[in-house]
């Protein structure tokens, strides 16, 4: 917003990111549809698809294993690719 500076409503985000968190909570990751093989990589992508409709102007969806420190990062998703 140019007047107030706000890059994101805060609530918005914050309503967004649960509902997608409702989409894989207790679920087996193999079992969530559209997901495919249940690798970061798809997880990721995963998690852009359902935030990206939500959220405009999204740039990066970052998903993180404690356990071991792995990072991937999807910065969007070409849904026309091949």
């Amino acid at each position: 917003d140019p007047v107030s500076g706000m890059l994101l409503d805060l609530g918005l985000f914050e309503r967004a990111l649960a509902a997608t968190r409702d989409g894989l909570d207790h679920r087996l990751l193999d079992e969530v549809a559209d997901l495919g093989p249940a690798t970061m990589e798809n997880l990721a992508g995963w998690i852009w698809r359902w935030l990206a409709g939500r959220l405009p102007g999204l740039a990066r969806v970052t998903v993180y294993r404690d356990s071991t420190g792995d990072i991937c990062a999807c910065l969007g998703i070409d849904e026309g690719a091949a």
